[in-house]
């Protein structure tokens, strides 16, 4: 009632200035939202390559491990290859068997060495991909973190705004009852006008 009587507007008081501010920081937040959202984007478009890379380095990986695999096969056969010729007195096969059972442990010793190079390229492939990862997450993160500080700006001004608005239907209705009231009262303090006595 006191804005009736003032003449003052609720919507004139120190509300509007704050609503603007919502409205900048509602504005900013937004705006980091969207440069979160596309730099993820951004970042997962090079998943795939990277996923294809892991890929192409387990194939490697694994069919290193199947080459020692079957190095060591073979020369299982040959050492029991040898001790069946070495039973049967043929010394001249024996000596060739032999040269091949060292040619196997050579290619063994190189097979081996293969697969931990291929592990260890797997494994920075690997780690290229969880950093990846955790690049495209920190950037959804960081977008969601946004959107909800928005989210929260953006009810408090409609919160202001709704009370602004009660408070201007509050301004109105006490605006009515003022001039209903003060009408009334200047009728009452307003003199009857009678009509004069006739005269004989």
């Amino acid at each position: 009632l006191s804005w009736a009587y003032a003449g003052i507007s609720p919507t004139e008081t120190t509300e509007e200035p704050k609503i603007a501010r919502f409205n900048d920081d509602i504005a900013r937040f937004q705006e980091f939202r969207e440069k979160m959202v596309a730099q993820a984007a951004e970042e997962r478009e090079l998943l795939p390559t990277m996923q294809a890379d892991v890929d192409a380095a387990q194939a490697k990986y694994d069919g290193a491990i199947n080459r020692v695999s079957e190095l060591q096969a073979e020369l299982d056969k040959k050492l029991e290859m040898l001790k069946t010729l070495e039973a049967l007195g043929y010394e001249e096969f024996v000596e060739t068997t032999k040269q091949q059972i060292r040619q196997l442990r050579i290619e063994i010793v190189g097979a081996k060495a293969y697969v931990d190079h291929c592990e260890t390229e797997l494994d920075e492939f690997r780690l290229r991909l969880r950093s990846q990862e955790g690049r495209v997450n920190d950037c959804e993160r960081s977008a969601e973190k946004y959107k909800a500080h928005s989210d929260q700006f953006i009810a408090w001004r409609d919160t202001l705004l709704d009370n602004l608005k009660k408070a201007q239907t509050a301004y109105d209705d006490a605006c009515k009852a003022y001039e209903e009231a003060k009408a009334a009262a200047d009728k009452a303090a307003s003199p009857e006008i009678t009509k004069p006595t006739e005269t004989t």
